[in-house]
């Protein structure tokens, strides 16, 4: 008989068939599983939770464009230009893109040229818009608005001809099968006059951090304009702008005749008078220096003549005749003053004729009105006065080269002070560009756009 196995697990009293070690470890093991599953679905969830917060399934919508997108035509006399301006989703200007061809060119040829067949239009704007649809992301092409203008120069054209050709310039820009911009409902057509300075007003406004103090004046070849929202209530010259939910009351005028050109113009006339020399005695040539000026045709006989500063060449002087030329315009005119709280920024000529002569190199640059009248009586008095102040800069060697920028500077100082009544010591701002981007009034219209038409596509 085979030997029974007598198992022992501990003292003989604690004997049992499987013991209390076993079921501890069991136990114990149990535990440690229960709380890996709970801490295991714990974290599960905060995943779920945090991809829930990401990709929420009750907005399904993509995310918003960081850059909206506005398109400007300019139908200029010169060439058709496209313009593409970013903004931020807050309606920050970003930057602009040109059209650029093979050949380096940034337009296309002018309207102009379509106008015995504007059928024939879609060859100067088809490959703008080709352009555009390029640069522009295409899930944004149908919420970009389109607009264009033409220059005035095209009323030119008698009036079958540039209404035609716009006809056509509408047609193919509406057209959703060549282009999927929206094109507001007067989004094409021919640019007012002061319209572009409106627009410059909006941009110059806006890079001045959306300054509403903020007054423009632009000297022209043929006029000078001025475009501020004044701070107190005005009848004449009144131009209501909207911009989003607000209504700007801008006044904005043009003075006609008091352009730089035509300023030069009547002061050579009024010098040359009946006489039949060819070397005419200028207080308005700097001192020492000669130059030759064309006077137009119609303006006594015309011709070309020898304007002679040699001995008088003086700012005094010749600021007794820029007065006489300006009387008629301003003398009697009701001119709307600019609150002395307002920024001024002068633009075109103003800024041509007196950002290279200062020393700063800053874009924008406050200086005073008197000032201005100072640096007239320095560029008249010749090439000694300029020696002193410029030593042998290339300024010089420009002054040299068009001693009238006697005449310009006395200019520009007696329409700011005579026109829109400045004083001496009212500061001024001279410049092309705030941060390296100009005003340039096709911002001004897409900013416009932008405000107006917020989520409007095609």
């Amino acid at each position: 008989m085979m030997a029974e196995r007598n198992v022992q697990y501990g003292p003989s009293h604690s004997h049992q068939p499987l013991g209390w070690g076993f079921w501890r470890n069991c136990l114990l093991l149990g535990l440690w599983m229960f709380l890996s599953l709970d801490s295991a679905a714990a974290h599960l969830e905060g995943l779920l939770v945090e991809q829930n917060d990401a990709f929420s399934p009750s907005d399904p919508s993509p995310p918003t464009p960081s850059v909206r997108y506005a398109v400007v035509i300019e139908g200029g006399s010169t060439g058709t230009r496209l313009h593409i301006h970013a903004f931020s989703v807050s309606s920050r200007y970003l930057s602009t893109a040109f059209y650029r061809n093979a050949a380096g060119s940034g337009s296309l040829p002018s309207l102009h040229t379509y106008s015995e067949r504007p059928e024939d239009v879609t060859k100067s704007l088809g490959p703008l818009i080709e352009h555009a649809l390029d640069a522009i992301p295409a899930t944004q092409h149908a919420c970009t608005p389109l607009f264009m203008r033409a220059s005035a120069g095209i009323r030119l054209l008698s009036p079958p001809h540039w209404d035609g050709l716009l006809s056509s310039v509408e047609k193919f820009l509406r057209d959703s099968s060549v282009s999927p911009f929206p094109v507001p409902h007067d989004g094409v057509g021919i640019m007012e006059p002061g319209e572009d300075m409106m627009y410059a007003w909006i941009a110059a406004r806006h890079l001045l951090q959306d300054s509403n103090d903020v007054a423009i004046l632009s000297l022209g070849g043929g006029n000078a304009e001025v475009v501020f929202e004044p701070s107190v209530g005005f009848d004449d010259y009144k131009y209501s702008l909207r911009l989003g939910n607000r209504t700007h009351d801008v006044y904005r005028r043009t003075f006609d005749h008091t352009g730089l050109h035509t300023l030069r113009q009547q002061v050579y006339s009024h010098i040359v008078g009946v006489s039949h020399d060819a070397r005419i005695s200028n207080p308005c040539i700097a001192k020492g220096k000669t130059e030759y000026a064309t006077l137009y045709p119609g303006v006594y006989e015309g011709g070309t003549y020898i304007m002679d500063g040699t001995a008088i060449g003086d700012y005094e002087a010749c600021t007794t005749i820029v007065d006489t030329m300006l009387a008629p315009t301003f003398d009697n005119a009701n001119i709307l003053i600019i609150d002395p709280r307002t920024q001024i920024w002068l633009m075109w000529y103003y800024t041509d004729r007196i950002q290279p002569l200062l020393t700063e190199e800053d874009d924008l640059q406050t200086i005073t009105v008197g000032k201005i009248a100072g640096l007239a009586q320095t560029v008249c008095a010749g090439p000694e006065a300029w020696a002193d102040v410029w030593g042998a800069s290339k300024i010089v060697d420009r002054l040299s080269q068009r001693p009238s920028w006697c005449l310009d500077l006395t200019i520009i100082h007696r329409v700011l002070t005579n026109g829109f009544r400045l004083e001496a010591a009212r500061e001024v701002m001279v410049g092309r560009s705030v941060a390296k981007t100009e005003p340039h009034w096709t911002i001004g219209a897409a900013m416009q756009l932008m405000q107006n038409t917020p989520g409007v596509c095609r």
